[in-house]
């Protein structure tokens, strides 16, 4: 059951960078701005998620997945960076 929640965690990670950086928002129909809040709740709960499941892993508990947790940690913490930069940068400069 966690590697279920951290593959969706690891989707929901890919699909912010995808849209954000490549610009799929607007082709995919999904506006970025919109959903702001719904994104940085499940990033921060993709994070602290993955957090506790590599620290479970570290002890050796049954049913870890330390190598999936390591990845959908990084990327969180990468993810909640971008999404840090592009809200101060949006809000630095009038927008959203």
């Amino acid at each position: 059951m966690r590697a279920f929640f951290l593959v969706i965690a690891l989707i929901v990670n890919l699909l912010y960078i995808s849209l954000s950086l490549f610009g799929l928002d607007t082709w995919l129909g999904i506006r970025v701005g919109t959903y702001n809040v719904l994104f940085g709740i499940l990033l921060v709960s993709s994070f602290i998620f993955s957090l506790i499941v590599f620290l479970k892993g570290k002890r050796g508990e049954a049913g870890s997945v330390p190598v999936l947790s390591l990845v959908v940690l990084f990327l969180s913490v990468g993810t909640l960076g971008w999404y840090a930069f592009l809200n101060v940068l949006g809000l630095s400069m009038g927008g959203f």
